[in-house]
């Protein structure tokens, strides 16, 4: 039932993220510095905003009646969690060697918050290889799931002020919606490595994630595949690949966790593993 839920999500958010596209290329009005675009004010591209802002609460509905008096029990010892670790630490591994390049090549184009995304990256890298090849305990982990959520707000704050000369632009609202919906599943997800988490939030926050990540970052992804405007494949579509893997990483930990009744918590930690 899980699988479906998730699969069901997952392919809103996929279907919703083509048709964005869509939108995008018949309806971009100019090109600015640094991707940021706008969108003619039309009836297609305002259909798609008011449909995107229907579905979201719809999804927290969905988490709210999965997950109501329940705690989530997030698995470890699972072969699809360790291959969305393994391959999110991969991804953000080659995002950090793009920006190491761009160090040489680009220097101009770097910020003080690009150093500091960097240096999260690394340490998230290590987070995430770790929890993948299920070296490290619950505990532990639950501690160390900071570091991505730090990498996270780090990204978060640096688009926004990537961001901040074009406050209105139609490019940044869906990205830096889901950058903090991410941070906030990560949150719970540290949380519920502790059994003292909701499995309200816990799938409420994944699903929004999901789909907010999915709706920039494919488009974005496939406007930069394709040249489009002033769109290259460069550190900007390395990170929306980066986003996309981190749908694949909700979606595998929502799909293996386990939910318990709140007054089971302690035999829930324990049927867990405690690995």
């Amino acid at each position: 039932m899980c699988k479906k839920r998730v699969g069901t999500v997952v392919a809103v958010s996929v279907l919703m993220s083509f048709l964005r596209t869509v939108v995008i290329i018949n309806n971009m009005e100019n090109n600015y510095n640094n991707y940021t675009y706008y969108l003619l004010d039309n009836f297609q591209s305002n259909s798609f905003s008011v449909l995107a802002v229907v579905i979201i609460p719809l999804l927290f509905a969905l988490g709210f009646f999965y997950g109501k008096g329940k705690k989530p029990v997030p698995q470890l010892s699972d072969v699809l969690n360790s291959a969305a670790s393994c391959t999110l630490a991969f991804v953000i591994f080659g995002t950090f060697i793009i920006f190491a390049q761009n160090c040489f090549t680009k220097p101009e184009s770097l910020g003080v918050f690009d150093y500091l995304v960097a240096f999260l990256s690394v340490l998230s890298v290590a987070v995430f290889l770790f929890a993948g090849l299920e070296v490290i305990n619950r505990k532990l982990l639950s501690v160390l799931i900071l570091f991505p959520m730090f990498f996270t707000a780090s990204r978060l704050l640096c688009d926004f002020l990537a961001n901040n000369s074009a406050p209105f632009a139609n490019s940044g609202g869906y990205h830096l919606t889901g950058l903090t919906f991410l941070m906030l599943f990560l949150f719970c997800e540290g949380k519920a490595y502790l059994s003292i988490g909701s499995a309200i939030y816990f799938y409420s926050f994944g699903y929004i994630a999901i789909f907010l990540l999915s709706v920039y970052a494919i488009p974005n992804l496939i406007l930069h595949c394709l040249g489009f405007g002033v769109f290259t494949f460069d550190y900007s579509a390395a990170l929306s690949v980066v986003d996309i893997v981190f749908v694949f990483y909700i979606a595998a930990r929502l799909i293996s966790a386990k939910t318990v009744p709140l007054k089971e918590e302690e035999t829930a930690e324990k049927e867990a593993g405690q690995e």
